[in-house]
């Protein structure tokens, strides 16, 4: 569940930052509209939407409950708590946002690579 939680509250941030109110809240001063943030800010959509969707996949393959369907519900459990939680960052921490997101991703693999080890 640590890793289900931290992958889609990476995913969440990047979501988060791809929008331009989220952004310029980020990144303060900066043009949103310029091409390379536009750009950027595709980017981030894609990572977000990528990361979900490797947590899924993660969760259903390498499930540490008993049957696939209990792992589907603990991430769609997961997947709610990170969207509080990466909601919450962004709107009481906007500017710390992407340094959780990097954060919370690196944790993430660090926690897959254990789980993999174990």
């Amino acid at each position: 569940m640590l890793t289900d939680f931290l992958l889609c509250f990476a995913a969440w941030s990047a979501l988060a930052l791809a929008m331009d109110r989220h952004y310029e809240e980020a990144w303060p001063g900066s043009d949103t509209e310029a091409a390379p943030i536009a750009r950027r800010r595709q980017q981030l959509a894609l990572t977000g939407c990528l990361l979900l969707t490797l947590s899924l996949s993660l969760a259903l393959t390498l499930p540490t409950h008993s049957s696939r369907a209990l792992a589907a519900v603990v991430w769609v459990v997961a997947l709610s708590l990170s969207a509080v939680a990466a909601t919450a960052a962004s709107t009481w921490m906007p500017q710390q946002q992407p340094l959780l997101g990097l954060g919370a991703l690196a944790a993430g693999a660090i926690s897959l690579l254990l789980r993999a080890l174990a």
